[in-house]
């Protein structure tokens, strides 16, 4: 987890799902605030 709380993914195996809320607006927020803070935290790659 980007927090640090809990364990993410151990292996590739394990799928993480996001709920939608269905509103775009709000999806794309959740999406983008996520991606900064994996960015900030070194954790996964980015996408060119």
């Amino acid at each position: 987890m980007v927090k640090g709380e809990l364990a993410g993914r151990e292996n590739d195996d394990e799928i993480i799902v996001f709920k939608s809320v269905g509103v775009a607006a709000q999806d794309l927020v959740t999406a983008k605030v996520i991606y900064d803070r994996a960015v900030a935290a070194g954790a996964g790659m980015e996408w060119n």
